[in-house]
């Protein structure tokens, strides 16, 4: 009995020190003149480790969350230290980190390894060994991870490597064809993950996008557009306006953003197919300021991320975002994941960073910068940080969630996403909107983006400098514009 009254005691304690204490507090970049804004931010954020507001500095919080993210905290910190030392050591011999060489940290740790991470993403070509059986549903994922980092990499890879390109077809093409011609039309179910497997709208939007890489208008014909809107309208769309996943599948905000990126790249898109669906992709806001799967889950990066993609698929964002969501709401959400002793992002409320919502997150800033008129709402130059020296496996290459956890195709492709977003502004041309007539079927491709030179907002040296994302489809830009627009002229069936 003693021992439940001590274990009462100590959580009322901690309950206690919660309230006794501040939240934290977003970023804010300092503009200094003639100063290193990387080493600047890595000092701020050091600092903060033993600032009094800083609840985890309560020793007497014990849950294991605190104790997790005290050890990300330090794993951290440990990287920051060895980078600014080293970086000291540059200045003191004459070497300033402005000069984009190896400079920005011993062994250059601060630049991104390009050609390790290639060898890293060329490997994965090969025959997989076996521990990727259980991701044998995952078969359009894997490859669409694996292009779309090589293609953030060097935008021209494929082009240097035709017989890459051939392969995709060939593996993609054959997982469509197999599906289509195994089915009649009533039959149907869209693209699955492999042959022979349950058609699945998350599958299919990894084969549409990877093919849309390919530029070979030949497979793209043989894509079933018309079996796929049927699928969609007739099996996948509900009532009050949602998607689920499959057939009797599940019901959230993936299948919807998957769907409607599927439609648009298609040229597929019609007001029967969105009816309902704003309005219901409102109802999955939380009290946060997030979004949740459905209505009534807790608050999630990745769905706050096809919540608001889809959004601004259905129209331009300053206009959907207003109607159709709490902006206030959702602008401090999103700035309370970035932390300020790591610089990277969270994806939910007391959780640790991970790089892949570097895109989740980040990728949400071209959106609401955009609908609030360019405020910054994110410190680029503290998530380029993280990505650059905690997330890079300078071994053997490939990018991590986070120091001491090892790279994988996921990590490596969202990763590179969200450092893309941080080397970029985003701006939508309302001009072009208008001369659509202000079509919906044409609002994913008014996003225009232009590189960040200010030494204020981002380091951006050459070698750290990666391609264009955009920011609805989450692929390299250009590429779904194309399928689109090759689609304006062909017939569906």
């Amino acid at each position: 009995m003693e021992d439940i009254n001590d274990e009462k005691t100590q959580q009322i304690g901690y309950i206690l020190s919660l309230l006794g204490k501040r939240k934290k507090e977003p970023i804010f970049n300092t503009v200094l003149v003639d100063r290193d804004y990387q080493l600047e931010n890595l000092l701020t954020m050091m600092n903060f480790k033993d600032s009094p507001y800083n609840i985890d500095n309560d020793s007497d919080l014990f849950t294991k969350t605190l104790t997790d993210q005290r050890e990300v905290e330090n794993s951290v910190i440990k990287i920051y230290k060895e980078f600014l030392n080293s970086s000291s050591d540059n200045y003191e011999s004459g070497n300033g980190s402005g000069s984009g060489s190896e400079s920005e940290g011993e062994n250059g740790i601060g630049n991104l390894k390009k050609s390790l991470h290639l060898k890293f993403l060329k490997n994965a070509l090969k025959p997989l060994n076996p521990a990727f059986t259980k991701l044998d549903a995952s078969q359009t994922w894997i490859v669409f991870w694996i292009v779309n980092s090589l293609l953030l990499l060097d935008q021209d890879y494929l082009v240097k490597n035709p017989e890459l390109n051939e392969q995709i077809c060939l593996k993609i093409g054959f997982i469509v064809d197999y599906n289509k011609e195994s089915k009649s039309e009533k039959e149907y179910q869209g693209i699955g993950g492999g042959v022979g497997q349950l058609g699945h709208i998350a599958s299919t939007y990894a084969a549409i996008m990877s093919l849309s890489f390919t530029k070979r208008y030949d497979v793209w014909e043989r894509i079933p557009r018309k079996s796929i809107y049927d699928w969609m309208l007739n099996e996948l769309k509900q009532k009050d306006g949602s998607f689920v996943m499959s057939r009797n599948g599940e019901k959230d905000v993936r299948a919807v953003y998957c769907a409607l990126t599927v439609g648009s790249v298609l040229n597929i898109l019609s007001k029967k197919l969105v009816e309902n669906t704003a309005k219901w992709i409102q109802s999955c806001q939380t009290y946060e300021g997030g979004f949740g799967g459905c209505p009534d889950n807790e608050a999630h990066g990745g769905y706050t991320y096809c919540a608001v993609a889809s959004l601004c698929l259905l129209g331009d964002p300053k206009d959907m975002l207003n109607k159709y969501c709490n902006l206030d709401a959702l602008v401090r959400w999103i700035v309370s994941r970035q932390y300020n002793i790591e610089g990277g992002l969270s994806g939910r409320t007391n959780k640790l960073v991970d790089s892949c919502y570097s895109h989740w997150v980040g990728s949400l800033a071209p959106f609401i910068e955009i609908a609030i008129e360019w405020k910054t709402i994110m410190s680029r130059n503290c998530l380029q940080n993280y990505i650059l020296l905690c997330c890079q496996n300078r071994r053997y290459g490939g990018l991590r969630d986070k120091p001491l956890t090892n790279p994988d195709y996921y990590h490596t492709n969202y990763a590179l996403c969200g450092l893309s977003v941080c080397q970029n502004v985003y701006l939508f041309n309302y001009k072009k909107f208008e001369e659509s007539g202000r079509d919906f079927r044409a609002v994913g491709y008014c996003y225009e983006a232009s590189g960040i030179e200010a030494s204020d907002v981002v380091e951006r040296f050459q070698e750290n400098s990666v391609s264009e994302i955009h920011p609805v489809f989450g692929t390299v830009n250009g590429y779904a514009q194309e399928m689109y627009e090759f689609f304006c002229g062909v017939e569906i069936k």
